[in-house]
């Protein structure tokens, strides 16, 4: 998931576009993107999802007052866990 706030205006509609890279998230299917807007899931109809073969392209509108936006996708890559870190300075410390 990837969440950020946008603020503008209030009561005035604006364009929003996502881009994604492939190899931080991606989909087997355009449709599967989720987009949330202060929680509320935008439809396959309010957004438009493009790909170019590297990179996702994801486009709506919503009011630019302040709002919280999320995507959120089936594959994410995995977050480095901390817990690995000591083990790894402890080798590379031991090596040296």
């Amino acid at each position: 998931m990837i969440s950020f706030n946008i603020s503008g205006q209030s009561e005035m509609i604006g364009f929003c576009n996502i881009t994604i890279p492939e190899t931080l998230m991606w989909v087997d299917a355009l449709d599967e993107w989720n987009i949330t807007i202060d929680g509320a899931l935008l439809s396959v109809q309010e957004r438009t999802v493009e790909y170019n073969g590297t990179h996702y392209s994801i486009y709506f509108t919503s009011e630019t007052s302040t709002v919280t936006i999320q995507v959120i996708s089936k594959y994410v890559i995995p977050e480095f866990r901390s817990f690995i870190i000591l083990p790894l300075f402890m080798i590379a410390t031991l090596l040296t």
